[in-house]
């Protein structure tokens, strides 16, 4: 019995550390789109002639960068285990239509055309935030990777239990290893 307590506490011990460094590289990877934003928007803010607009462009991404912050430091009182997600109804168009808009200015500085085809009417239920983040980072992605001047397109479609969105760019791709 003693021995099998002992490993039940070992196999914890392992599953809590390889949360904990899984936590970091996403605690990592989480705060560099805020933060890349971030620096785009105080540079804008420096030459705009709209600069109220930009300050809340600002504004947004100090406060998405202090909700992930707070979220970080929920996840680490509750010792490894896994933050229950937020669940609500979440319209997807308005969220892709918030990220594209967030993501403009990074598009017009390199050149680019961002363009978004189709459309979506449903709701799904999830967490906002998560899904927000989960839109972003695979948009921002293709903005980074692709060629200066090139083209993002970003295809809504909708079947009867499931909406998919597609970013495509014209980009190098993913290494194979890495998928």
């Amino acid at each position: 019995a003693l021995a099998g307590s002992v490993d039940e506490m070992a196999e914890r011990l392992q599953r809590l550390v390889l949360h904990e460094r899984r936590l970091l590289q996403d605690i990592s990877h989480e705060l560099r789109s805020p933060l890349a934003r971030l620096k785009f928007s105080l540079r804008l803010a420096r030459t705009a002639k709209d600069s109220k607009a930009a300050l809340d462009r600002v504004e947004r991404d100090v406060n998405r960068i202090a909700s992930l912050v707070s979220e970080i430091v929920e996840m680490t009182r509750i010792e490894g285990d896994v933050l229950a997600p937020k669940t609500e109804d979440v319209v997807l168009a308005d969220l892709i239509a918030e990220t594209v808009s967030d993501c403009r200015l990074e598009v017009d500085l390199r050149g680019s055309v961002l363009r978004v085809e189709g459309q979506l009417s449903r709701r799904v239920s999830g967490d906002p935030e998560l899904l927000r983040r989960a839109v972003e980072n695979v948009l921002r992605n293709a903005i980074h990777y692709s060629p200066e001047q090139g083209t993002i397109l970003i295809t809504l479609a909708e079947a009867v239990h499931v909406a998919t969105i597609t970013v495509r760019d014209y980009g190098p791709g993913v290494p194979a290893e890495s998928l």
